[in-house]
């Protein structure tokens, strides 16, 4: 979708993003000027089609699923087939936020989100 942004403009990225969290020079600078189509590429179409492997280990160490409380709803299916194959998941809900906001619009707060994680695991 971003990716067709480039090519549809800024109405269909209006569309498809929600407007509360995102303005209009927010979709201009994020997807016409800040990304390259290689890194919407890398981004969203190559983990989209990631395959899982079909012998998952049963604990590989502090695994966290991070989603957006606007995302929960289309989070759904992902949600339960990681509380399948990762009971020991800890799952965190960012309230406020949509698909992607932190990394898009609260770039501190994921930055300290990861330190914490790291700084715990080593």
């Amino acid at each position: 979708m971003v990716s067709m942004g480039k090519v549809g403009g800024l109405k269909l990225l209006e569309k498809a993003f929600a407007t509360e969290e995102y303005s209009r020079e927010d979709l201009q600078y994020v997807v016409l000027h800040f990304m390259s189509r290689k890194t919407i590429w890398r981004t969203f179409v190559s983990c989209n089609n990631y395959k899982m492997p079909n012998n998952i280990p049963k604990s590989c160490g502090c695994l966290q699923y991070w989603y957006g409380k606007k995302e929960e709803k289309d989070r759904n299916w992902d949600i339960r087939y990681v509380k399948e194959h990762f009971p020991y998941a800890k799952f965190i809900r960012f309230e406020g936020m949509g698909h992607a906001a932190m990394a898009s619009s609260y770039p501190e707060k994921m930055i300290n989100q990861l330190t914490q994680l790291i700084e715990r695991n080593e």
